[in-house]
């Protein structure tokens, strides 16, 4: 159960991570305001249509781009309530944490690392079920 939990956790930090980190596509859903604060630093936060917070965080400009940096907040469309943190180091995400079904999941960098690699070998093991028999004789020349 908690590697599902886990897994929903990890699937959700990709979201969020995308969700964040588009900044030249429009979203007609969500007004983002970026402020430069000083130096390299920016804030941003997105609101709905009517004005609610939905996404708040920094960005640290290198050259052209714009990396997540420090805590990143997302909040429910309808509650409004806080449901995922994360944690960003210049475009490097340190940890994040999730509620799912009333349950606080926290994933760190390395545990995220493990998911992933989890997740790449259980569809490996998939593919590799789905293909057919092949007669090792076949694969040698056709001899016996």
């Amino acid at each position: 159960m908690k590697s599902l939990l886990i897994t929903i956790a990890l699937l959700l930090l990709t979201s969020f991570t995308h969700i964040s980190a588009q900044n030249n596509i429009k979203n007609n859903e969500n007004q983002k305001i970026v402020t430069h604060v000083i130096g390299s630093h920016y804030d941003v936060v997105m609101y709905t249509t009517t004005g609610e917070i939905v996404q708040e965080g920094h960005y640290f400009k290198e050259g052209d781009r714009f990396l997540e940096n420090g805590i990143w907040k997302l909040y429910d469309h309808n509650t409004h309530e806080l449901v995922t943190k994360a944690r960003y180091d210049k475009g490097e995400q340190i940890w994040v944490e999730t509620w799912i079904d009333g349950e606080l999941i926290r994933v760190n960098k390395k545990e995220k690392e493990v998911i992933r690699l989890n997740t790449t070998v259980a569809q490996l093991e998939k593919n590799l079920a789905e293909i057919d028999y092949i007669d090792i004789n076949k694969l040698n020349g056709g001899s016996k």
